[in-house]
């Protein structure tokens, strides 16, 4: 029955019920019990109503919680890769990769700051707003309690951590079961400029979206622990004191939805300014509008200080940051995910055309990097010697890009 049908309807029965008390005014018995249909009848319709145009529910799942130690290559594989996401405890190393003490390594290393907007139609509903040295940007939006920081707030995003602060990659250490990645493999072990540092200052936010090419990744968050004020320069009695009480706290929260869903492909579109936007808001849904999203469900988890999350390509995903953090990211291609990327890739798409041509050598390498089962360094994960043999390959790079090396990649390769 259709929505004003059953309100009608209802409607009736207590104006009926109503009538009824008024045509028996003599008999007290008669009223009492007319009294009391026309009350029954109210509260029928009211919980009609409340049935009828009561906000639906979306499904949330918590994401599977796993110490690093318990997490096998072949478990990766057979449970999680390209099907769900998993958060990692214990999976990545604080020492070094505090926001303070990142900052201090690399001071000159240049990053872009994005602010949110909900409105907007660009990738992850990020508008840029600058380029510029990530002392400064710590200094603006880091340093400063979180009430005296300016707005709108920035988010300090995707800084390519091989070109703007190769001293960090001494501090890499990526898990067995995340140790492939064809893009390495088909670009000389120079790869793409992953792994990226994103810096997010507490409040910020990326908007839903789906990341490039549906490839997956992985990030690792580190947020205080105190150990980070010994970096006296940077440090101010209030800072210190925001640090120390954030201490242990969530850092990010995140909600994940599933791969490929057209309940939900249906409230977005691709365009030329991203791979896909979305029209409702991930955390609060419009039943209304956007019933469809409640045929679906989402994942969420909160990320702690050492926590690594993996997602699996094409799902959809937003964060808010809870509090000060830095995060370390990286997309990838694994054997898993690579038929749906080979299967999505067109003539226009550059990455696409870095494994075009490339033949079954590159399967047998990503093959064989999976019978290690030992964690991996980044020099180890992009199949390269050492330092040497790096700046090697990234002057190499930089030639045939026709780019002048950064001053990070400067100081690190002289």
């Amino acid at each position: 029955m259709a929505k004003k049908e059953v309100t009608r309807a209802a409607a009736k029965a207590v104006k009926e019920s109503s009538a009824e008390s008024v045509r028996e005014p003599s008999s007290r018995k008669n009223n009492s019990s007319n009294k009391a249909l026309a009350l029954a009848g109210i509260a029928v319709l009211a919980g009609l109503v409340r049935i009828l145009f009561a906000q639906p529910k979306l499904e949330v799942k918590p994401i599977d919680r796993i110490p690093l130690e318990e997490m096998s290559p072949d478990r990766f594989r057979r449970d999680f890769a390209n099907a769900r996401p998993v958060v990692l405890s214990g999976a990545w190393s604080e020492d070094g990769w505090h926001p303070a003490e990142f900052v201090a390594t690399c001071p000159n290393a240049t990053v872009r700051t994005f602010r949110h907007d909900s409105t907007s139609q660009t990738w992850a509903q990020h508008v840029q707003v600058g380029l510029g040295p990530v002392s400064e940007y710590f200094d603006s939006y880091f340093k400063p309690e979180p009430a005296q920081r300016p707005t709108p707030l920035l988010y300090g995003f995707e800084m390519s951590l091989t070109e703007e602060c190769p001293l960090q990659l001494d501090r890499v250490t990526i898990p067995a079961f995340l140790g492939e990645d064809a893009f390495h493999l088909c670009t000389n072990k120079s790869g793409l400029g992953w792994p990226s540092v994103l810096l997010g200052p507490e409040g910020s936010e990326t908007g839903l979206h789906i990341d490039t090419h549906n490839l997956p990744f992985w990030i690792a968050v580190v947020g205080s622990s105190g150990r980070q004020l010994d970096c006296r320069s940077r440090v101010t009695p209030n800072w210190a004191q925001y640090w120390l009480s954030i201490a242990g706290r969530a850092l990010k929260r995140v909600r994940i939805f599933p791969a490929h869903d057209k309940a939900l492909l249906q409230y977005g579109r691709s365009t030329k300014a991203a791979n896909y936007i979305f029209d409702f808001d991930p955390w609060r849904p419009d039943g209304s509008k956007h019933r469809g999203v409640f045929e679906s469900f989402a994942y969420e988890a909160e990320l702690r200080s050492g926590d690594l999350l993996y997602i699996p390509g094409g799902s959809p995903h937003a964060v808010v940051n809870l509090a000060d953090n830095l995060g370390v990211s990286m997309n990838f291609l694994d054997l898993k995910s690579m038929p749906d990327f080979v299967r999505r890739c067109n003539a226009q798409s550059p990455l696409c055309g870095l494994l075009q041509g490339k033949g079954e050598w590159m399967l047998d390498a990503l093959q064989e990097r999976q019978k290690n089962d030992k964690p991996l360094g980044y020099f180890g994960f992009a199949g390269l010697r050492d330092r040497a043999e790096f700046c090697e390959v990234q002057r190499a790079k930089a030639a045939k890009d026709k780019k002048e090396f950064s001053t990070g990649l400067t100081d690190y390769c002289s």
